[in-house]
């Protein structure tokens, strides 16, 4: 009989081992489960980052295609502002403008002045009224220009970009 519980006791350490055996073999299939599943996730991960990334990659193309068209606009802007400023001298438009312009103001008012001196003064001929008065209508008819010119001059300085008006101080 010992013969028989030695074989016996050898079966079981055989099932015992083989039970052991088998859950390291289990324990390593779930680790392997678990590192697929990992894989997986990881793969789908870079799928979407790499969607994305294509995505902004194709956004930003655009920006950049937006960006150079408004680069280029601005560069014709700035060279068409170039070629007026280079005919154009507003500083001394801007001048004559302001001169033609004090000079009709004064000249009116000395001219109407003089007109109510005149008027005040019964020993004034009519000639020198007479003569007062054309050159007040001749300087009256003057303020329509002088203001035409300046509204020219606004126009002119509306043309030039805000940034260079105010580089020129204008």
């Amino acid at each position: 009989m010992s013969g028989e519980s030695l074989d016996v006791q050898a079966v079981v350490d055989q099932f015992r081992e083989s039970e052991q055996m088998l859950g390291e073999l289990r324990e390593r299939i779930r680790s392997i489960v678990l590192a697929e599943e990992g894989a997986d996730r990881a793969a789908d991960s870079i799928e979407t980052a790499s969607t994305r990334l294509a995505a902004a990659a194709a956004a930003i193309e655009d920006h950049l295609a937006q960006m150079d068209l408004a680069r280029q606009a601005t560069v014709e802007a700035l060279e068409a502002a170039q070629r007026f400023l280079a005919g154009t001298d507003l500083n001394s438009l801007r001048t004559e403008v302001t001169s033609s312009s004090d000079q009709s103001r004064e000249g009116f008012n000395s001219l109407q002045a003089q007109i109510t001196e005149l008027s005040s003064s019964s020993e004034q001929s009519r000639e020198g009224v007479d003569s007062l008065q054309a050159q007040i209508t001749e300087l009256s008819s003057r303020i329509p220009q002088v203001e035409q010119l300046r509204a020219e001059m606004e126009t002119l300085k509306q043309q030039i970009p805000a940034r260079t008006r105010k580089k020129m101080g204008i």
